[in-house]
């Protein structure tokens, strides 16, 4: 008999914001950590993206269509670039979407971030 499957339910928007601010700054991350004048924090949101862009695609067998897929992911997490124009994706517009999720969710993963740790912080600052 074959179990149901979870659904996940969708990150919260404020959980969304921070993981896909973590994406975008990777590329100024990379160059601070290869220096050695980044912080712990550089670190290990560097290894959490990579991580997750590692975990990304494994049904798919192809490599350079793994690797296309993971090109264009970070692209459009990065450059805010839709579907439609990120030229040829080897997936539906739907399945691209949920990869894109599923990234943004394993990055939260990676580094940890819950949504009681972010409640948390907005409480200590004076916020609701």
């Amino acid at each position: 008999m074959r179990e149901k499957e979870k659904e996940k339910k969708p990150l919260p928007p404020d959980m969304r914001k921070v993981a896909e601010y973590i994406v975008r700054g990777q590329k100024r991350r990379s160059k601070t950590v290869f220096t050695r004048e980044g912080s712990r924090f550089d670190r290990a949101a560097f290894d959490a993206v990579n991580a997750a862009i590692r975990a990304l695609g494994a049904d798919i067998e192809d490599k350079n269509v793994r690797s296309d897929l993971h090109r264009k992911i970070l692209m459009s997490v990065t450059d805010h670039t839709p579907y439609r124009y990120l030229g040829e994706c080897f997936c539906s517009e739907q399945k691209f979407y949920r990869y894109r999720s599923e990234f943004l969710e394993r990055v939260r993963e990676e580094l940890k971030m819950g949504s009681q740790g972010l409640r948390r912080a907005r409480c200590c600052r004076g916020g609701r």
